[in-house]
């Protein structure tokens, strides 16, 4: 089998591919797994970022509502003001 020592060294050298390309496949295998991962973690990030936005821009829909409503509620009391102050006036002459 073995004739030379030439023959030896290929062996050897294909034992060392051998073992490089089953650690190089392991190893790539858990690296796709790590972006696999890590994509599933970015997405997650999205999705409540999302809800974050959504919520944010609810309340911020209420506020503006709230403060239209208030407007309008504070014009209505001015022009109260202004019709007893138009009364008291009327009543003083």
């Amino acid at each position: 089998m073995l004739q030379t020592s030439q023959d030896l060294l290929f062996i050897v050298i294909a034992i060392a591919v051998l073992w490089l390309t089953i650690f190089l496949s392991i190893v790539l295998y858990y690296l796709l797994a790590i972006a696999k991962e890590g994509s599933n973690i970015i997405k997650d990030w999205k999705e409540r970022f999302k809800k974050i936005d959504e919520v944010v821009n609810l309340i911020k829909g209420k506020i503006e509502r709230s403060i239209s409503s208030f407007a309008v509620l504070a014009e209505a009391i001015k022009q109260i003001v202004e019709f007893l102050k138009i009364k008291k006036q009327t009543k003083k002459k």
